[in-house]
């Protein structure tokens, strides 16, 4: 490639490049991979081929095709193939390095329209090489391919050059790219002004010097990957005549190429003077010779206008020549450029003159674009007008860099008053191992005293220096081969492939009986990912991976190290005569089952037939076939390879298990694999609650048939041998007796859904999976009411509702039974039971079933309030009246409710005896009573003298004892802690003789609280105990009053 800033053609008058010392030394200025960046429109891109006819004593001679990317979507890449020759004396002095046996016969140019030579290109042009040479010689065949206009343009990341070993484009492709994005286009820039004559007119100018930078390879140490640059400022003062519109316009060409360019420029001033915008003056620049990587002001035209014109613009064509010749015709340059300018959109408008002298200031601006590039002002050169630095309003020191993340650069001038101009010498530099581009931008602007402007460049439009930089990276591939013998040689090579699997470069290794290892650089490589592999080393094979991975792009923040790589090879002899072998593989779906597999080996050359049973546990490994002598070799013939099928698996896919071995297949493997997947099992299990339900119907599509099955509670239905897929099971719709209260499946992996409201579940059924589904469906219960009038069944009529959601019946006695016409209820679900219509004086006792007998022989506590919370250990609540808080009338009926939830399949019986108010009937009349609870109980005389509590060492087994211990406040007085415990005992004791049920925390506390007063020596006599079981007296006693209220042991 081209240093930085080279130009063609080189010292023998060629547009090809010269070798420093030998044919493509380290330093050779070419590559086979990518060509890199500092490319641009109109450069001559030299080409290499090197031919070499390694035949002892035959001479030859062949055709081959050079090519390359003309067009796409009418957008030209390349447009000329030219100046191929052989490189010798006398055409090269310095590269002699042909043969002098070595001929040329380069065919005419042509164009390939078919778009079928290389992928997703319109057009490729190409020329024929007829090639003659000696035996055992090389020949170095070198041309230049020109990069049209409008290259810069080109669809895709790269161009590409070829090279064919045929004539249609099939065979030996080769191919060098040259990246598209940096390739900077020939171009023109212009600026306009318009100016009401009468007076001095200002005109300012500028140019950068060079148009373009390349700053090389950031990978060089050498070298310090920064660049000057200088910007050039001109202003200069045009008179007018008065009564006249002043038109002047600057008009500048860049040239990117690396080599002079010849341009002609035509300038078109328009505007409307009266009859509509037409031509007013045209002026052409004639030939200019554009030095390379240059902006020049090729032309500046003025025009005096009518005063009256309006709608003033330019239009300026360029059209070139190129000083490059194939023989002796020129080469020609089809492509154009051109610029306009709108005066009122582009420009100021036209602005009034002054008859006066003025003077004016100008600044130029400066930004840079490109992560990693920065620029300095160094200073402005000799002779230059005076002005300032600022940056952000504050004064500049020279040399600082400057950044994309800074502000812009200004410079201001002092007051001028005539002609003068300023270079600014400048900077440009990046830091080591970057790849990027960017842009210097640059705007200048003259400002009169009189109001009026001139610019050269804008802010959206201004004079830029493209600039990129490369990060050239070094890869060492080292090859170790075994010692040769004496005299021995061996030639090797390497291949280099770039990420397009493009060959980029092919290092040659000549080994002797001195040297077995040695190392070439793969150099000057763009940052990318290659692949290398050894492509020829006579009989050796690759020890290890045959290709191996360099990756080679630049991380976020790269440093030298990363300019620089290593890969190696080591090859060995290889096996003589290796064996074909056979192998076997076993994939299982679920994984982990590859073991204990049968495989079945059967072919023609074999006698009988070979088995082997699976056994590595792997299910990416191969097995191979063995015989006693170890790895079964095959001979040629065909063969086969069959698998015993395990129950409950299924056969998904096999490859390579039926083959043919050759003679050619020598030192291979034949690779057989079987993919199983495992049956699975699908197991529907049916809970009722409670237990024993019977007759659950369900429908399912699994199996062909999907025959409909019938569940009674713990029974199940099993699906065996399944394959994997997805699969519906919907249960019968069991209302009224029953509902689906839960459905849960559980699986290996958690993939299957249930739908609860309409009874279904989806299953997912992996290989060799089990899924079991239950479903479980509760029972709905009942109530039953047993109606008493004074303790005694009768036929009297008393009136009830039960309420309830989707529940509002009602019911009377006789008879005294009653269950609501066995109307369903849902667990868990709140329900309300009332008896109703209670005539005056009559007040209902409730007792409730709570051990599931049937018989209710639990006593319901009143409240107060308006309405009572389900007690949820006990499932239902306390009795209230739900009109209590409203006034009635003294004889008005009265209501009674409680609020209850049932049990799944229970049948709550509850008892309701209604007595008189006066007078409770829980005891036949004649027993005396001589204590009534809170809750309505009756205590009799005889009932104390059957039960006969024990408080301590205090007996109570008379009513008055126990109606004198519950009329004293001494045993509700805390600060007498034995006389509490002793009272809240003795209520918790009479409560339990009186029905309440006990459970394992009531009997405990009422032993705890026995043993306590025991433990005091509690008689009855003396209330205070010692503070230390002071505390544990009182929380015993809350705990039992607790108990007495009816809230423990639910």
């Amino acid at each position: 490639m081209i240093t930085p800033g080279g130009t063609l053609p080189n010292t023998d008058g060629n547009f090809t490049c010269q070798d420093v010392n030998s044919l493509g030394g380290n330093d050779t200025p070419y590559t086979s991979g990518n060509l890199g960046k500092g490319w641009h429109e109109l450069d001559l891109v030299p080409h290499r081929l090197i031919t070499k006819n390694n035949q002892n004593g035959t001479n030859a001679q062949y055709n081959v095709l050079i090519a390359a990317d003309n067009a796409l979507n009418s957008v030209e890449g390349y447009d000329q193939i030219f100046d191929v020759q052989i490189i010798t004396s006398p055409s090269d002095s310095l590269n002699v390095f042909s043969d002098p046996s070595c001929s040329l016969i380069v065919g005419p140019q042509l164009i390939d329209q078919t778009g079928t030579v290389t992928g997703g290109i319109d057009d490729v042009i190409y020329r024929e090489l007829t090639i003659s040479q000696n035996a055992n010689t090389t020949c170095v065949i070198e041309w230049a391919s020109r990069l049209a206009i409008g290259a810069s343009q080109f669809s895709g990341s790269s161009l590409q050059a070829y090279m064919f070993e045929s004539e249609d484009f099939t065979k030996g492709k080769r191919t060098v790219p040259i990246p598209v994005k940096d390739i900077v286009a020939a171009s023109l820039r212009k600026d306009m002004t318009a100016t009401q004559g009468g007076g001095d007119i200002w005109n300012v100018t500028k140019q950068a010097s060079p148009t373009a930078v390349n700053l090389g390879d950031t990978c060089d140490t050498s070298v310090t990957n920064e660049q000057d640059v200088e910007i050039r400022v001109e202003w200069s003062v045009i008179p007018s005549t008065a009564g006249e519109v002043l038109v002047v316009t600057n008009i500048y060409a860049t040239n990117p190429a690396a080599r002079e360019i010849t341009i002609n420029v035509t300038d078109t001033i328009s505007g409307n003077i009266g009859a509509g915008i037409v031509p007013l003056d045209i002026a052409s620049s004639g030939d200019i010779t554009l030095q390379p990587n240059q902006e020049e002001n090729v032309l500046t035209h003025t025009f005096s206008a009518d005063a009256g014109v309006t709608d003033l613009s330019d239009t300026v064509v360029a059209t070139y020549s190129d000083p490059a010749s194939s023989g002796l015709a020129p080469l020609p340059i089809t492509g154009q450029t051109s610029a306009s300018f709108d005066l009122d959109t582009d420009g100021a408008g036209i602005q009034p003159g002054s008859q006066d002298n003025t003077t004016a200031v100008i600044t130029d601006t400066e930004t840079i674009t490109g992560n990693g590039l920065s620029y300095a002002a160094l200073g402005m050169a000799a002779g230059s007008a005076n002005g300032d630095f600022t940056l952000d309003g504050v004064a500049y020191t020279l040399a600082t860099l400057l950044d994309q993340n800074d502000e812009n650069l200004l410079w201001t001038s002092d007051l001028q008053s005539a002609a003068n101009s300023v270079v600014f010498n400048k900077r440009v530099s990046v830091p080591a191992a970057t790849a990027t581009s960017g842009v210097l931008s640059d705007w200048a602007l003259l400002t009169a005293s009189d109001g009026a402007t001139a610019s050269s460049g804008s802010s959206q439009s201004p004079v830029n220096i493209s600039i990129v930089s490369t990060a050239l990276i070094d890869l060492t591939v080292s090859v170790e081969i075994p010692v040769l013998g004496p005299s021995e040689t061996l030639a090797c090579e390497v291949e280099v492939k770039n990420s397009s699997n493009v060959v980029v470069d092919t290092l040659t290794y000549m080994f002797d009986d001195i040297n077995n290892v040695l190392s070439i650089d793969a150099s000057d490589l763009i940052p990318d990912v290659y692949m290398l592999s050894v492509s020829t080393c006579g009989t050796l094979i690759v020890d290890g991976p045959a290709i191996q991975t360099a990756d080679l792009t630049l991380p976020a923040q790269p440093t030298i190290d990363d300019c620089s790589d290593t890969a190696s090879f080591v090859l060995i002899e290889p096996e003589v005569d290796a064996p074909v072998l056979v192998s076997v593989n076993k994939v299982t779906l679920p994984a982990g089952l590859e073991n204990d597999w049968l495989m079945t080996l059967a072919g023609s050359p074999l006698i009988g037939s070979v088995e082997l049973t699976t056994a590595d546990s792997n299910a990416s490994a191969f097995e191979l076939f063995q015989d006693n002598a170890g790895p079964l070799k095959l001979a040629p013939g065909e063969y086969t390879i069959a698998e015993t099928l395990k129950p409950g698996w299924e056969q998904i896919s096999s490859t390579g298990c039926e083959f043919t071995v050759t003679e050619n297949d020598t030192g291979t493997t034949q690779a057989c694999s079987f993919t199983n997947r495992q049956l699975g099992t699908i197991i529907i299990h049916k809970v009722t609650e409670p237990s024993g339900g019977e007759g659950f119907g369900f429908t399912h599509n699994i199996g062909d048939a999907g025959t409909a099955f019938t569940l009674n509670d713990a029974n199940n239905q099993t699906f065996m041998n399944v394959p994997a897929g997805s699969y519906t099971v919907t249960e019968d719709n069991p209302a009224p007796t029953y509902s689906l209260s839960n459905l849960v499946c559980t699986e290996g992996s958690q993939n299957s859904s249930v739908d609860v409201n309409n009874r279904r579940v989806n299953i997912e059924l992996d290989s060799g999976e089990t899924v079991e589904c239950t479903f479980t469906n509760s029972e709905k219960g009942m109530v039953e009411v047993l109606k008493l009038t004074k303790g005694y069944e009768t036929n009297d009529v008393w009136d009830f509702t039960l309420t309830g959601p989707g529940v509002n019946v009602s019911a009377s006695t006789p008879p005294t039974r009653l269950d609501f016409g066995g109307v369903k209820l849902d667990s868990g679900v709140e329900y309300t039971l009332c008896e109703v219509n209670i005539p005056f004086g009559w007040r209902p006792i409730w007792r409730v079933d709570t051990d599931g007998d049937g018989s209710a022989e639990t006593s319901i506590a009143y409240t107060k309030d308006t309405s009572s919370v389900i007690e949820p250990e006990l499932g239902y609540s306390e009795v209230f009246n739900p009109n209590a808080d409203t006034s009635v009338d003294y004889k008005s009926t009265s209501t009674y409710c409680v609020n209850f939830m049932v049990d799944n399949g229970q049948a709550l019986v509850f008892e309701l005896n209604n007595v008189k108010y006066y007078k409770v009937a829980s005891y036949p009349p004649q027993e005396e009573v001589c204590y009534v609870m809170k809750q309505g109980y009756e205590v009799t005389e005889a009932h104390v003298a059957n039960n006969a509590y024990s408080l301590g060492y205090m007996r109570i087994d008379s009513c008055e004892l126990l109606s004198t211990l519950f009329n004293s406040h001494y045993y509700n007085n805390r600060r007498l802690p034995a006389h509490y415990l002793a009272g809240k005992l003795l209520k918790a004791k009479v409560y339990q003789s009186l029905g309440y049920a006990m459970c394992d925390k009531s009997s405990r506390l009422m032993q705890d609280g026995q043993n306590l007063l025991l433990h005091v020596g509690y008689d009855g006599s003396y209330g205070y105990m010692p503070r230390k079981y002071a505390r544990t007296a009182k929380k015993l006693a809350l705990a039992l009053n607790k108990y007495s209220r009816g809230r423990m042991c639910r």
